[in-house]
């Protein structure tokens, strides 16, 4: 937290039996300098929706961030607790904002289903809203323009979450190879001793023992903006087509980037498909596409799967399932999307039908063959109904937000398939003998 310059908070609380009670709040630990201090609430009858940015010394901060594992959000004006005798759990998730950054994180959530909306009188509210002096367009826009919600809705889970943005980052924007000459820039706060980082780069292809090295030492460093320093390093390198760079500082992983010479690839569909979609901003939108247009994430995992190197095809037949996929040899998946938490039985009961379709003989009898069943849902794993056994039971194997973002990192190194393949279905076979209580056929 000593690197920290100020805070920015925003939070919902809601009217519940007399009292306002906080429903969720992020927090964010911001090293850069603050460029404006904000005090703001939309307020309603039932619900008020505030920001906060402010600079707190370290004592306070420290103050601050106790109130927060207590769940209570605490800063100038502001004072609001989690519903009395509310029972809390901490835990600190994986970072899904970006899948090449790190960012420390830890959740105090209430241990409990179901939320606050059901205290709120949405009517009443969006009526307010939008009569209001910064009129809204009911509680769906203000959530939606706070970001506490993609589609509108209000978040069933009652959390405060905390996270910490780096002293340290690349400018990607700065960071190049071309004809085998990189170029890494990287900003440093002022006060963040240089000795604490590392920059380790990983070079492809053939990343061998001798193509990796530390180039911290490297670098010459000028006085920046914001109050930070920025470092700057150009270096020669065999024959390159790609360039992995991992900073770490103090120890802990804050960022991993891939940098492509845009001339040369490892994979060459990719390189087609960035004439079009050069920083993968289409395909990023299609993977996490709004509600209501679910078909887009049929469209981005197609497209995804066949940047890995598979054949794709979306069937048009109505009862096909949405992604027919075959890797090189042969092997053949098929896939069913969701962007709804309520469709996860539903999609999973088609994929369940359409496997024993094509995998056993016309009587019943069988499996003639292996045929992998995907069930992809757009959301992060943390939003989805416990499901895992079912999923287990039935040999489904279940790919999250998480899962499609960790894909997209693999894309100028696509995997084999093959191999890919045996390995989820060895993975299915020991998840159904744990869901089953058996012992596991594989050691």
């Amino acid at each position: 937290m000593g690197s920290t310059d100020h805070i920015n908070i925003e939070y919902i609380v809601v009217h519940v039996k007399g009292e306002w009670v906080l429903s969720n709040a992020k927090i964010i630990l911001i090293p850069e300098k603050m460029d404006e201090k904000i005090n703001d609430a939309v307020e309603t009858s039932e619900v008020i929706v505030g920001h906060v940015r402010t600079r707190l010394v370290l004592k306070r901060l420290q103050e601050f961030v106790r109130n927060l594992q207590v769940g209570r959000l605490k800063v100038l004006d502001v004072d609001y607790a989690f519903a009395k005798d509310s029972s809390l759990s901490t835990y600190s998730p994986s970072a899904h904002q970006k899948s090449d950054y790190s960012v420390p994180q830890l959740e105090i959530r209430v241990d409990q289903t179901g939320g606050l909306s059901q205290h709120i009188n949405m009517l009443a509210v969006n009526n307010e809203l939008r009569s209001g002096r910064r009129p809204f367009d009911g509680l769906h826009d203000l959530l939606t323009y706070y970001q506490f919600s993609r589609d509108g809705h209000f978040p069933n889970e009652q959390k405060i979450s905390l996270s910490l943005r780096s002293p340290t980052d690349f400018d990607l924007n700065a960071c190049t190879l071309s004809e085998n000459r990189l170029t890494i820039q990287v900003r440093r706060r002022s006060g963040f001793t240089k000795e604490l980082l590392a920059i380790g780069v990983r070079q492809f292809p053939v990343p061998h023992i001798t193509r990796r090295m530390q180039v911290i030492d490297l670098m010459t460093w000028k006085k920046g903006s914001q109050g930070f320093d920025i470092g700057r390093l150009q270096l020669d390198l065999e024959e390159c087509t790609t360039v992995e760079l991992m900073l770490t500082a103090g120890g802990f992983a804050v960022q991993q980037v891939f940098i492509t010479d845009k001339n040369k690839s490892l994979n060459p569909r990719l390189a087609a498909y960035k004439k079009f979609d050069p920083d993968l901003k289409c395909l990023d939108d299609f993977l996490e596409p709004e509600m209501k247009s679910g078909r887009d994430l049929e469209q981005g995992v197609a497209t995804l799967l066949y940047l890995l190197g598979a054949v794709c095809t979306n069937p048009p037949a109505t009862d096909a399932p949405d992604i027919f996929a075959e890797t090189r040899s042969g092997r053949l998946a098929i896939v069913e999307c969701t962007v709804k938490l309520t469709d996860v039985r539903a999609k999973a009961a088609k994929l369940i039908s359409r496997r024993h379709a094509l995998t056993f003989n016309a009587d019943g009898s069988g499996p003639t063959h292996d045929l992998l069943a995907v069930l992809v849902v757009s959301m992060p794993k943390i939003k989805i109904p416990l499901e895992d056994d079912f999923l287990a039971k039935n040999q489904i194997l279940l790919v999250t937000r998480e899962g499609l973002q960790q894909a997209k990192t693999r894309l100028e190194f696509p995997p084999d398939l093959d191999e890919l393949y045996l390995g989820s279905v060895e993975h299915l076979k020991r998840q159904m003998s744990a869901a089953l209580g058996l012992a596991a056929p594989f050691a």
